[in-house]
């Protein structure tokens, strides 16, 4: 008997089995089939699979759809994953990179729609300016772009998204000009005053419609200072043109964040609980274990230990691999060491060995 007999038999005692009632009166689906002996028609359906990355021949039969090739079905699931279980799949393959890195643009694009309505025409500038300015985004949206399973995709609920560029350069004149032209009209522009007087050098706030977009300029060539002097733990997230940044990945799994500063509002705090985040006022009572997923430890920018960095890829999908700069070079070069303490404000130490460390703060006034 030839292959092809042998594979059409299997094929027809298949459909019997199919045909034939199961003891309680429903019929057999199986989880998995394998198609017959592949015609001529079908060679070409057979090689695409094998380019996607399914294994030859193999499907998954659904009640409410007949058949899922492996792709598809992978592609249906990641959507629901958590920003945890998302990074460990980008690391599986390629497929499965690609597939993480274009849930993460359909996300930011949902996300950005109404501080940007015609993004066809200047949601590319944005990202491309961003990477000109050497730029990040910071507060709600990072969040939002990271929990989105756990929440709902909205972009409507966030009314500011917040921008940081490091000191010197202009770079705050370049997005003015962007914002203006978009049609953004300057509502604020202040120095820093007060705590964030160490990290900040002005702000400038723009409005359209009941949007607002801030541009927070950092003292230094550098944008950790501004985002380690953030009020909460929770805002410890940056999203650059190629990466983004998890200063605190523990206590974002487990929603919670810890309060930095006293610099904390009733808006605040009824934000993170729209957002099911828990507050945590101290550190003093601290009740998970020690480790790098604990608050109280010195982190520092060398090395990013404990510090959680995931690439997507660029707004446009097309990000050249080779261009895009290290961590250190994206952050600015920064050497910076910080912790939650105890401390009312930031405290420069000069005891470290120049060759680590330039400058240490303690970005926090828990007392």
């Amino acid at each position: 008997m030839s292959h092809r007999e042998r594979c059409s038999k299997r094929l027809l005692l298949k459909k019997k089995m199919l045909a034939t009632p199961h003891p309680n009166g429903t019929t057999r689906v199986p989880l998995l089939t394998y198609t017959s002996y592949p015609t001529n028609a079908a060679r070409f359906s057979v090689r695409i699979k094998r380019m996607q990355g399914a294994p030859a021949g193999l499907h998954f039969l659904t009640p409410s759809r007949q058949v899922h090739d492996i792709p598809e079905l992978l592609d249906a699931i990641a959507v629901y994953l958590s920003w945890e279980e998302l990074i460990i799949l980008g690391h599986s393959g390629q497929h499965a990179q690609d597939i993480v890195e274009r849930i993460i643009r359909h996300r930011l694009i949902v996300l950005m729609k109404p501080f940007i309505l015609n993004l066809d025409a200047y949601l590319v500038d944005f990202f491309d300016l961003l990477q000109e300015t050497n730029g990040g985004i910071v507060g709600s949206l990072v969040w939002r772009l990271m929990a989105a399973c756990d929440t709902t995709l909205d972009g409507n609920v966030l009314k500011d998204l917040n921008i940081i560029v490091p000191g010197g350069g202009h770079f705050t004149c370049k997005w003015l000009s962007f914002l203006f032209k978009i049609g953004y009209r300057s509502v604020v522009n202040q120095d820093c005053l007060g705590w964030y007087n160490w990290a900040i050098k002005r702000t400038l706030i723009f409005e359209k419609e009941g949007r607002f977009i801030s541009v927070t300029e950092s003292k230094t060539k550098s944008i950790m200072p501004i985002v380690i002097s953030s009020p909460l733990t929770s805002m410890f997230n940056v999203l650059t043109y190629s990466r983004i940044y998890c200063f605190y990945p523990f206590l974002f799994r487990q929603r919670i964040a810890v309060r930095t500063t006293t610099d904390i509002t009733l808006t605040m705090v009824s934000r993170l609980r729209d957002k099911g985040i828990d507050l945590s006022w101290s550190t003093i009572e601290w009740t998970f274990p020690c480790g790098e997923a604990c608050p109280v430890l010195w982190r520092r920018t060398e090395n990013l230990s404990g510090i959680g960095v995931a690439r997507w890829g660029g707004i446009s999908g097309h990000l050249d691999t080779s261009g895009i700069p290290s961590t250190q070079q994206e952050l600015g070069h920064a050497h910076y060491k910080w912790r939650l303490g105890k401390h009312n404000r930031p405290v420069s130490f000069t005891n470290w060995k120049p060759a680590t460390l330039r400058a240490a703060f303690v970005c926090n006034i828990i007392s």
